[in-house]
């Protein structure tokens, strides 16, 4: 596993998002829905990439995904981290 520098806040998708996270629950499960819905739309017969709204519909729906799982990473860690911290 790497080495994560839970204070650094470029492990963000968005890094503003350090200020501004949900709990990691609340991450993981609107990460696995997304994440979920993402897979049906590509997976479908219908899909036509050739539509530009459909692939700038596509590009949002990922940036949200990976806004929630580097955000659940990142609550996950500092968690983590935050015993480690007050022990040393």
């Amino acid at each position: 596993m790497d080495i994560v520098d839970v204070d650094d806040a470029k492990m963000l998708h968005h890094p503003s998002r350090a200020d501004h996270h949900e709990s990691l629950e609340e991450h993981l499960n609107t990460t696995a829905r997304l994440s979920r819905a993402l897979w049906e739309l590509m997976a479908s017969p219908d899909l036509d990439t050739q539509d530009e709204r459909s692939r700038d519909a596509l590009k949002e729906l990922a940036s949200v995904v990976a806004d929630h799982a580097s955000a659940a990473r990142y609550v996950f860690y500092t968690k983590s981290a935050a015993p480690a911290k007050a022990e040393g």
